[in-house]
């Protein structure tokens, strides 16, 4: 039997935030097409910020007129463990208004964030020079369980 809870408990929220790596980024380009991409995140101040290399034509082509999302993950195989579930999994999705970071210190003090939780990729910190921001104006988190 499948049971689906919301989370109401925000620093549960935020700790699930912050220790994950990996989310997905819905967006909506200019010429109205939506975009999904998996890509590493940080989470601070309550809002999801997405880094961009040169490369990335993505970034150009966000249209900033439109909200966008974010979603996490978590999915826990509970065999052996809790004989009552099968599994557990706990969705975040976090959505709001998208912008682009313009301010050279606060982008300078997200690398710096970054770089702490991503001390393994810092080679790619280095292209990384641009970022948005999901200005978050709702977060919705569920926990489903398998019994």
């Amino acid at each position: 039997m499948k049971k689906t809870f919301q989370v109401r408990d925000l620093e549960l929220i935020e700790k699930e935030l912050v220790e994950n790596f990996v989310g997905v980024l819905a967006v909506t380009l200019n010429n109205e097409k939506v975009v999904q991409t998996a890509t590493t995140f940080l989470y601070l101040d309550k809002n999801i910020y997405i880094f961009f290399g040169n490369e990335n034509g993505i970034y150009e082509d966000i249209n900033l007129d439109i909200n966008g999302s974010f979603i996490i993950l978590k999915n826990e195989s509970l065999n052996g463990i809790d004989i009552t579930h099968k599994y557990r999994l706990m969705s975040i999705s976090i959505s709001g208004a998208v912008k682009k970071v313009e301010e050279q210190k606060l982008l300078d003090e997200l690398k710096k964030n970054y770089a702490k939780k991503y001390p393994e990729d810092n080679e790619n910190l280095l292209t990384l020079n641009k970022a948005l921001i999901i200005d978050t104006d709702e977060i919705l988190a569920l926990d489903e369980q398998i019994e």
